[in-house]
Formats: structure tokens, sequence, C-alpha cells
């Protein structure tokens, strides 16, 4: 975990009860975090290496407990952020941390019992600001509800309109932690002792059942472990859970038939109902859980071998479904076991580089190939991951020998072209994206990528028809079922609606909306959907009638067109590209407006900055880099330099830097429209590959692009027809290693713009 250094984060553990466990849980964390300050609030006086203890009036009750985190946890905590953890939840995976999660207020786990939007977050293990601390000093008190139900529902609204609180998304919450919900990636923490199996390694396992005080033993939660070590076929770990169960407690009888059933030989392992709540925790019926975990059982007097197949065909369907801390758990559970298995440690490894640990991950699978090294998905997957770092020749090699042991690998002919293409080779690229068609004349990825090549060699023609197969992909399968419109292949349209709507992220809804205007020749009457941040800066487009929010109900239409389609119409009516620009025009009394706040800086240069794109985006490792590898910009004389950083990496900017210093105004920006009036006020945009570089384009301003790993820019961004092309340069890494020579390009390139 790396925090800024200008934002500062205490890790902090309230219990008067589960001592021991909670200073566990705080060295668990401390050993994973980088923290400013380690506080354990409890009731009695603890000296501990690197944890500052304060001693506290006794807490013996959640309500108590709720009450205390309310009103009383502000005067202890002075930092910026508190990461607030309880005994039975802790950092897990330190590499999933990351700058997103402090543009937040709140942050916890994915509650899977609630449906509604107010689904984040538990409490367990969560980040909190001092704005939210010192907020929730004057929200009552309701003994009713536990603290984070107050902070995440009942007050909520309270807390977002009157404090301005802001509560991360579930996107953000799912990377963060979970408790209660299938975590869809290794994130960050965890919360809850049921899912205590996927994070103790298999020897710490007894020795952690025989710490827990009886008040915990007692529990449905620690019963629940059980259960799950049982489902895992873990019986030597079920059967010491429900001992201790019954150690205390005599009369439970469901621990009591549990342990029967699991020493009984040769009984069947005891099964649950499929309507009955999930063991798991998730709150969900177990038909719509575990139950989905679709593998026969087999009985309790299986072999041991048996037993390793059945749990990596369980570890198998977990991966299949995206549970990949629990396949991960699962997979190192029969590793412990079989330290050879080549199956466990290749989809391990398969899951390191799912997690972006691409060093372990290159490991694993090597060390699976070393065992087994004619399975051709081995070298499949090594591949990807020497191509995830930037090895494309050992990629390339990967691919090849994956289809040399299987000629009709369909996957691997894409994977080979997708290489071939990032390393500026579109046309062998195509070859291979034709193979993987001919076999699977259905794989819409093989036409999409097929595509992208076809568009960089300038067969727009042939491009722009297979570009349509990313309707039928995965990623976008699920645009067009939201209308039952027809779909427009360029009908007639007098007398018609057509409605355009805004498809895959900011930046192509901004490159393609000059398309739009094309289609007011043809008479129909046009509605543009899209999303708020845009809303604004369409609004004047020629001949749209009206925009709709991709939120609000759907007006009454014709036809319908995904934006980034009208191309392939166009392409057939012999329709050249608009080339005219610009093509957006800021409101000019927003441009004013900013002309008004900019600080007089003379004859200066004024370069707006940006260097961070969504995190979100799954080449974002490729297109990001952090603030201080552009410091040697600010060396520059006479160029000053405005913040134009919103969302991720903007708590850089907060980061005192030895040169690169800034006007900073990001606070004032609201959506696209205000950013693209800022921008007609600077001479010059230098950013990474996000939206801000099509949007600097589209209203004529020169943008400088930065691509970090050779990147490959659609075809009407490099082009010298394009209608960007006096106003955009791109600067790129051809090779790891060379950025601070990209760099010092750049600083040249301004230098001599000044001069």
């Amino acid at each position: 975990m790396k925090t800024e250094q200008a934002i500062t984060i205490t890790l902090c553990c309230v219990d008067c009860i589960n001592h021991d466990l909670a200073i566990e849980a705080l060295k668990k964390s401390k050993e994973s975090g980088v923290f400013d300050r380690v506080l354990f609030l409890t009731d009695r006086d603890f000296i501990l290496p690197g944890i500052e203890t304060i001693e506290i009036a006794s807490i013996r009750s959640r309500q108590d407990y709720s009450k205390f985190v309310l009103h009383e946890l502000h005067y202890y905590i002075d930092s910026d952020f508190v990461l607030l953890v309880q005994w039975d939840g802790y950092i897990i995976n330190s590499n999933a941390w990351t700058s997103e999660f402090l543009n937040f207020d709140y942050i916890g786990a994915v509650w899977g019992h609630h449906k509604d939007e107010f689904r984040v977050g538990n409490g367990g293990f969560s980040l909190r600001s001092r704005k939210l601390l010192l907020a929730t000093r004057e929200i009552p008190f309701d003994e009713a509800l536990a603290e984070d139900e107050l902070i995440g529902r009942k007050y909520r609204p309270l807390l977002e309109k009157q404090y301005q609180v802001r509560f991360a998304p579930e996107s953000a919450a799912e990377k963060f932690s979970f408790e209660t919900t299938y975590p869809a990636c290794q994130p960050f923490g965890f919360h809850g002792l049921f899912n205590m199996w996927m994070t103790l390694a298999p020897n710490e396992v007894e020795k952690f059942i025989h710490s827990l005080p009886p008040n915990v033993t007692n529990s449905i939660q620690f019963f629940r472990l059980g259960i799950n070590y049982r489902d895992l076929r873990q019986f030597r770990f079920a059967e010491t859970i429900f001992k201790r169960i019954l150690d205390n407690n005599p009369e439970n009888s469901e621990a009591r038939s549990q342990l029967v059933a699991i020493t009984s030989l040769p009984a069947s392992k005891s099964s649950i109902s499929r309507n009955e709540t999930c063991s798991c925790g998730s709150g969900e019926r177990y038909k719509n859980c575990c139950g989905k975990i679709a593998v026969t059982s087999i009985p309790r007097g299986a072999t041991r071998e048996e037993d390793i197949q059945w749990m990596l065909a369980v570890a198998l369907k977990h991966h299949q479904l995206g549970h990949i801390v629990h396949a991960s758990t699962i997979y190192g559970l029969i590793l412990y076991e079989q330290p050879q298995n080549a199956v466990a440690l290749q989809y391990s490894g398969v899951i390191a580089y799912q997690s972006g640990t691409h060093e372990k991950a290159l490991k694993l699978i090597e060390q699976a190939i070393q065992i087994q090294p004619s399975i051709p998905d081995f070298h499949n997957n090594l591949g990807l991951v020497y191509q995830a770092i930037g090895d494309h020749q050992r990629a390339i090699e990967c691919y090849r020998q994956a289809i040399a042991l299987n000629a009709n690998y369909v996957e691997a002919y894409n994977n080979l072209g997708l290489v071939l293409e990032a390393t500026g080779l579109p046309a062998e690229a195509v070859t291979y994206y034709e193979r993987a068609i001919a076999l699977r004349p259905d794989f819409a990825q093989a036409h999409w990528n097929c595509a992208l090549s076809l568009l960089v060699m300038g067969d727009f023609s042939r491009g722009w028809n297979e570009y349509e197969w990313r309707l039928k992909a995965p990623e976008l399968a699920g645009e067009g079922k939201r209308f039952t419109s027809p779909l427009w292949n360029g009908e007639d349209l007098h007398g018609k609606t057509i409605l355009v709507h805004a498809e895959q992220g900011f930046g192509d809804a901004i490159q393609f909306i000059r398309y739009v205007p094309l289609l007011v020749s043809l008479g129909g009457r046009i509605l543009f959907e899209c999303k708020p941040a845009l809303k604004r800066l369409f609004k004047e487009v020629k001949g749209v009638h009206e925009i709709i929010l991709r939120s609000e109900p759907l007006p009454q239409h014709d036809f319908h067109c995904p934006l980034l389609s009208l191309p392939s119409r166009f392409g057939k009516t012999g329709r050249e590209t608009p080339a005219v620009v610009p093509y957006l025009f800021p409101d000019e009394g927003l441009v004013n407006d900013w002309w008004k706040r900019i600080p007089d800086t003379g004859a200066a240069l004024k370069v707006g900055l940006m260097w961070a794109g969504s995190p979100g985006n799954k080449n974002d490792l490729n297109r990001s880099v952090s603030l201080s590898q552009l410091d040697l910009l600010g060396t520059v004389e006479n160029a000053v330099f405005v913040n134009l950083q919103k969302g991720s990496g903007e708590a850089q900017a907060k980061q005192p830097l030895a040169n690169l210093q800034f006007i900073g105004l990001t606070e004032d920006i609201g959506d696209f429209a205000s950013t693209a009036a800022l921008i007609a006020n600077l001479d010059l945009v230098i950013c990474v590959d996000t939206s801000v570089a099509h949007l600097a384009g589209a209203i004529g301003k020169p943008a400088w692009v930065l691509l970090p790993f050779a990147a490959d820019w659609r075809w009407l961004l490099e082009r010298e027809d394009s209608p960007w092309y006096p106003s955009l340069r791109l600067f790129r890494q051809r090779k790891i290693g060379d950025w601070e020579e990209v760099v010092a390009r750049v600083r040249d390139a301004l230098c001599t713009m000044v001069a």
C-alpha cells in the first residue's frame, strides 16, 4: 500500500473484548500497509511495538461500539483518513491499494443482503475521511441499527446532501473489501469470521481455532466457518471447529449433528437445502449462491486423490464464475497437500496475472510447464503474462508454442494477433485474426480486434464492417438489448426519429459525435443519449433535437444506432469522414468565467496537464503514469502548468515535487463542458491517453499525448488526413525503460515552443 505523502492515514481498531485478536488484526494490517499512525483504542494499557494504545472506557456491546464510533472516534483521529478494522478483518492484498479510494469519504464492503442502491458498505473494514467522522457527530443514534447501517443507509441521504459526504460506488467498494458478497477480484481487505478460510494458511488454521475465546466460538459465524471447511472437504478443520463449539456449549445440536455426519464413514457429505440461507454468509439462498458451484458430491470415504480432484473441480467452477478469492484459496489448499499439482499451480498463476502480480504469475505458470510441458493452455496463459509486462517477443514465442501443441487453438491465434498489433505489425496481426475467425466464425473478439488492425492500415471499408462485431462481444453484447426499436442500417429517416446512443468511453463519444450532424441531411429527428458529464458539452451539436441521460426513460423513437456504428453506415453511402475542426464549441460564458479565475501569467505558456485515466479501464496500467514521472517538465522556463486531473490520480497534485508546480483549479471543474471551457483558455494540453486528448482536439486546441507503453491509437488520431492531425502530437515509449527519454523529448519540445 502506498499513500500520497500529503495525505495521512491512521490504522485503527476499537476493541475491549477480543484484545489479542484485535492486536493480531492490527499487526497483519500494519505489516501489509504504510500508515502514519497505528492506533489501538481499548480498555487496557498495552505496550506494543509500532502500535499506539490509548485507554478508553470499556465498550461491552454492539450499541456502545456504534455510539463510540459515531460520536467519539473523531477525538482520537487527526489524520485525513482512518482505516477502521475489527479483529475479524484486515488487509490481505496490499497490491490492491489504489489512490482511487482516497476520492471517497466512506468505503466499505458491499452488503450482499441489501438489494437497493445503498449497498456500500460494511464498517468492519472501512476507510473513512475525517470529514465523515466530524459529520457523524451530528447524526442521531439509533440502538436498533449498527453504526455502519446508520451511516451507509439510514442517514446516507442526509450525509450526502448536508455534509457533501462522498460514498464509494460498488465498483470501487468491490476492489476495497468483501464480506457477504463474492469478491470479483483480490481486494485490499476483508471482514467476517466465516471468511477466514480464505485468509488463513492451512498450517495456521488449527492454532487459530484454539485461540478463539468462548464468545467467538459460540457465534453463528464460527459455525459457518466450520460449514465452509466441511464443504471444501477439509474435514479435519471442520471437525476441530465443531468440537470447539461443543467444548463450550455441549447442547449445541447443530454442531453435534454436523460432527456426527462428517465422522461417520462412509456416509455422504451432509448437504444444505437449496432454498435455505447459504452458509457462506451472503444472505442469499443456497441455490443462488454456493449452489451454483454444481460439482457432484462424493462420499466422505473417498480417497484423498478423489478429494483433491473434487476440490480442483470446485476451484475451477469458482474461477469461471469470477469468485477469484475463493478459487485462489482452494488452489492453495490443493498445493498445500500436492505442491506439484500442475493444474493448481497454473491456475494460481492465472489468478496472480488477473490480480496484476505478474512476477508471481510467471513463476507459478513456468513451474507448471516444467511439470507438464505439453498442455497448450499453460503456454497461452504464460504468453498473456509476458504480454502484460511488455515482453512481446516472449509472448509471441509462448503463443506459437501453444499453437504448435494445438493447431486449432483459436484463443492463441487471437492473442498472437494482439501482440503483433501492439508491436506495430497490423498486417501480420490480421493474418492470425483471420485464422481464429476461420476456426470459429462467430468469434466476436477476433472480428473486433481485426477491425482495429484494418483501420490502422487504412482499410476503412472492411475495418468498419468488422467493427460491428463489437456489439456481439461480451463487453458490449448487452447494449442493444436495451432497445425495442430496430437497429438503424441506413434506412430513410424522413418523418422518423432516431436515437443515437453513446457507447464505451467518454473519449469515444467526443471523437464520434462529429458524425451526428450527417444524419440531418437524411431528414430524421435526432435524439442523443449519453452520460450526464457530456450533456452540456453536446447540447449545441448541430441537428440534435434532445439529449437524454443514460439513466432516464427513453422517448418514443423509430430506430436506434450506437454512435460508433455511424462510420460504417455513412461509409456505405460514400460519405467522407467529417474533417472540420473544431466541431465542438465551449460555452463562451464558461470560457470567460475561467479566464477570470486563471491568474495572470503574463507571456508565459499556459499548459494543461493530465497524467491518469480511469482506473476502471482494463488498459489503465499501460495508459496512466504517476505525476512524479513528469516532474522534469517543471524545469521549462516561461511555462506554467494548469492541473486538469480529476478522479484517479487527483490526490497526487497535493504532493510537493522538486520542479513541477500547478495552478490548481480542479475543484471548480464539473463536467466536460467545464473542462472544455478551461482548455479554451490554455495554449497547450499534455496528457496521457484519456478523454481530455479527444476533447482538446475537438475544440481545436493543440494536444500532446504521452503513450507510456506504445499504445495503439485509432487511425483517425494518427493519420495525416485525420481532422485532428494539426493539433495532435504523439510521444511514445517504444520499450520499457525509456520513459525518462520520452519526458525529456516533451520538455525539449516545450522549450522550443516557449522560445
